[in-house]
């Protein structure tokens, strides 16, 4: 007998891409209503720290720039920590070791 005999359908015609795009199709669907049904909260708000300010209406502005990434990034300490984590990151990778999320 042939092999194709013995894959169950779909696979052989339409190929390893499929389940790709059935996955896809209803996360854009949700992403879509999501969208266009909730609201991000004001910026700030979820910060213990400006919780008064924002009550009062202060409209929190910060935003990160790239002139706040190039300050940041020739911090050393925290270049250090970055290039630490990646590091870190790496060998969990290579080792197998799984990542406990505080769960």
């Amino acid at each position: 007998m042939h092999p194709s005999l013995f894959t169950p359908p779909p696979g052989p015609w339409l190929g390893w891409r499929v389940p790709f795009v059935v996955v896809a199709i209803p996360a854009l669907a949700i992403t879509a209503l999501l969208a266009a049904t909730t609201m991000d909260p004001p910026r700030g708000a979820a910060d213990d720290a400006l919780q008064a300010q924002v009550d009062q209406g202060f409209v929190y502005h910060e935003r990160m720039d790239w002139q706040k990434m190039k300050t940041l990034l020739n911090t050393k300490s925290s270049l250090f920590s970055i290039l630490q984590v990646c590091v870190w990151m790496e060998c969990a990778v290579v080792c197998g070791v799984e990542v406990d999320q505080g769960h």
